[in-house]
């Protein structure tokens, strides 16, 4: 925990399984009087005030630990848990795994969960299937690919981005999507020199994993996805940030009713989830010397 002046106050959690503390953090949420931490590994959700002191814990069985988590606490202190990794029969074929579908489900204070359902957004990112020397399949994400993002709100709604398109869809939890922003956008193009040490960089990697089995006859494409990434603050507004260049561009702010409502510029490009306050925009980025800093950025003119 830090004060507004970025000064250091106190540890909120530490690694472990006693009350309070954590075995695998894979993302939190802001409530309207507490953190809620998703620790999946464990079966449950730590809550925090904002100064830092243990709440309690909620206990709710979740799956996976690949994904990052990217849920939210509604007004009355339900926890919108999503992505849910959920069997739905059947294996993949490409890796003999048992397929599964992102689900969202509402988590009440005492644990009961109710399922909404899942969330179909896009085609997923093309990948790889290796085999390692152990006989085991696994698969990754080509760099530069478009995978889908999809985020929930703490007002109950739902936004999904397929990524290679600038699309918007929307809905609330249990309904189905709709459109509410299409956008005309070309892909950016790779550099070249970026793109052919990408390609050497992922084939040493993909090397040391095993041998290659099936590429679905998918390359290392040639241009940006049209989006980077897009989060949601807590009135259920979605901030959309394109693929830039050089230069970082502006993050596109949209309402409900598919409004733009705000251009946000900031001087740096930013990089993983955003966490957005009434006043203040908050990103993890990399210093000169490559250690993580938390910046923070002050919004004007963006009113509730």
């Amino acid at each position: 925990v830090f004060d507004k002046q970025g000064r250091f106050l106190r540890v909120a959690a530490r690694r472990g399984a006693g009350p309070g503390e954590l075995e695998y953090a894979t993302g939190m949420a802001l409530g309207s009087d507490a953190v809620v931490v998703n620790d999946p590994r464990q079966g449950r959700y730590t809550l925090v005030n904002f100064d830092g002191t243990f709440l309690r814990h909620v206990v709710a069985t979740s799956s996976g630990y690949g994904d990052v988590w990217r849920g939210a606490v509604d007004s009355l202190g339900r926890i919108i848990d999503y992505p849910v990794r959920t069997p739905i029969g059947g294996t993949d074929a490409r890796t003999g795994y048992a397929l599964t579908e992102a689900r969202v489900r509402i988590i009440h204070a005492d644990g009961r969960a109710d399922t909404v359902g899942g969330v179909t957004c896009g085609t997923p990112a093309p990948t790889h299937v290796y085999r390692t020397p152990q006989g085991y399949a696994t698969s990754f994400t080509l760099p530069f690919t478009a995978d889908p993002q999809t985020v929930v709100t703490a007002r109950g709604t739902v936004w999904c981005a397929p990524m290679a398109t600038f699309q918007l869809l929307h809905a609330s939890l249990g309904q189905p999507l709709r459109q509410l922003v299409s956008r005309a956008i070309s892909a950016t193009a790779v550099p070249a020199a970026l793109r052919d040490s990408m390609v050497r960089s992922y084939q040493v990697f993909a090397n040391s994993i095993g041998t290659l089995v099936d590429d679905g006859g998918h390359r290392i494409p040639t241009t940006y996805p049209v989006l980077q990434d897009i989060d949601a603050d807590r009135d259920g507004r979605v901030w959309v940030r394109r693929t830039s260049g050089a230069a970082p561009a502006p993050i596109e702010v949209y309402d409900e009713m598919g409004s733009r409502v705000a251009t946000v510029r900031v001087p740096q490009t930013l990089s993983g989830r955003l966490f957005i306050g009434r006043a203040h925009l908050y990103n993890i980025q990399l210093d000169a010397d490559d250690i993580p800093v938390v910046v923070r950025y002050r919004i004007d003119g963006l009113s509730r």
